[in-house]
């Protein structure tokens, strides 16, 4: 039997009122722009993040009882893009996990005006498409040289990482090197060259998300590469892997400690769990030519399933600061720029808790009061029952969640208002946000 697709990412939703466009479906990461305009990228040390800000549209508010959004279907905007599930795929074992179906990437790749689309394939190739004209695309993904070949490419995001005015595309992937697609168009030919191991962005890792931001303002875009986790090739083992005890310390054998890390379970017996992966924070040093910063930017970069983040300026002091949202038990962490070359670790200090899964976050004035506010979505159920069928954790886990680290996490969305006093408070509860069922993404516009 021939399996149909799982995952469908062509249907667009587009509004009457600002021209926005947003996907139906399931999505790693997502960037969403107006498709009628588009920032340019900029060069200079004011950017501060891969997804350029967006400019107001003074575009007349949809008449009430009209609809706000008009669905697009695929006939007619020429976007096809699957996600199938093959029993038989190599890579088969990271169905049941967050690399099911891939990330979509949005902007002007060709500086006609008009918004592209770039979709990171999962279990099949990347696709571009070009917009050519109202909500119309054609798909270039052969002739740009973007498939991503037999790789299982997970995340994408678009920033002009050369400096030469066009947007390249940066794609982070599973167990193989990560892609950096660097845009060499002209007009109407779409080309881009790959170039992640010349510019030393080809790290190897289960890389799930990407985000790009001058984070010490010297006028160079630089990277953060979330990752998830890894799958053993030939499945999880059958009997406990052995644990040798180093200074007293649980250690796991070589052969499993990518995927396992050892611990001290309940009367002190020898027990082991499967374990996340470090990220990466690379710096650019000019030139294109990046650095790994992990360690020298003081951020505590331990073993996380990361599944969400976002770069932003919470204290307005011109630097962009980092929000990185972990799945399971892995606490969120929060970091302040220091203007000094350094991330400072400041969760606890700026937030009361914080998500158990934070697969969705997004920075945006949810208040109108000129400040950067924080709405972090948690795959979660809608009851209490749900959370159970879920496997989310009850009582004798949300309290040893209390320890893990970093601010206490609570299993629902955080809408986190900034009070400009370094601190945040959460008004999930209040604005009705609290409770959306399982969320993987979240995005924040003027819709109406």
């Amino acid at each position: 039997m021939t399996p149909g697709p799982a995952f469908s990412l062509h249907r667009v939703a587009v509004s009457s009122a600002w021209r926005w466009l947003f996907f139906v479906g399931f999505a790693i990461s997502t960037t969403m722009v107006p498709l009628t305009m588009w920032a340019q990228a900029s060069t200079d040390a004011e950017v501060m993040t891969s997804q350029p800000l967006i400019s107001p549209i003074h575009a007349p508010a949809p008449a009430e009882g009209s609809p706000m959004f008009e669905l697009m279907p695929p006939d007619k905007t020429g976007i096809v893009m699957n996600y199938p599930i093959e029993p038989n795929h190599s890579l088969n074992r990271l169905y049941p996990y967050g690399w099911a179906a891939g990330g979509v990437a949005i902007g002007d790749i060709n500086g006609d005006g008009k918004a592209d689309l770039f979709f990171a394939g999962g279990p099949v190739a990347n696709r571009l498409f070009t917009q050519v004209g109202d909500f119309q695309f054609l798909e270039v993904t052969t002739r740009a040289g973007i498939s991503g070949g037999d790789r299982w490419c997970a995340g994408a995001a678009m920033a002009d990482i050369d400096n030469d005015g066009d947007l390249d595309i940066y794609v982070t992937c599973y167990g193989e090197s990560n892609l950096l697609f660097i845009n060499q168009s002209e007009g109407n030919e779409i080309r881009f060259e790959e170039n992640a191991e010349k510019q030393h962005l080809d790290s190897r890792d289960g890389s799930l998300n990407a985000a790009f931001a001058d984070f010490d303002r010297d006028g160079a875009l630089d990277l953060f590469v979330q990752t998830y986790h890894l799958e053993p090739e030939d499945g999880r083992p059958e009997k406990s892997p052995g644990i040798n005890l180093q200074g007293g310390i649980p250690l796991i054998e070589d052969q499993w400690s990518p995927y396992y890390v050892a611990f001290r379970g309940q009367g002190e017996q020898l027990a082991w769990t499967e374990s996340g992966r470090p990220d990466y924070f690379l710096r650019n040093k000019g030139f294109s030519f990046f650095e790994d910063f992990s360690e020298a930017s003081g951020m505590a970069l331990g073993r996380t399933h990361g599944t969400s983040l976002t770069w932003c300026d919470v204290d307005h002091d011109g630097f962009p600061d980092l929000y990185v949202g972990n799945d399971r038990n892995d606490p969120d962490l929060f970091y302040r720029n220091s203007q000094q070359k350094t991330l400072i670790e400041a969760t606890s200090q700026a937030f009361p808790h914080t998500p158990w899964n934070a697969r969705g976050t997004v920075a945006a004035d949810f208040n109108n009061d000129l400040l950067v506010d924080l709405l972090s979505a948690n795959a979660g159920g809608l009851s209490a029952t749900d959370d159970l069928a879920l496997g989310f954790p009850q009582t004798a886990d949300r309290i040893a969640m209390l320890n893990t680290g970093g601010a206490p996490q609570v299993a629902r969305n955080h809408l986190l208002i900034n009070t400009g006093a370094a601190r945040f408070i959460d008004t999930a509860w209040m604005s009705g946000l609290s409770h959306a069922g399982s969320v993987w993404s979240t995005k924040a516009g003027d819709f109406d």
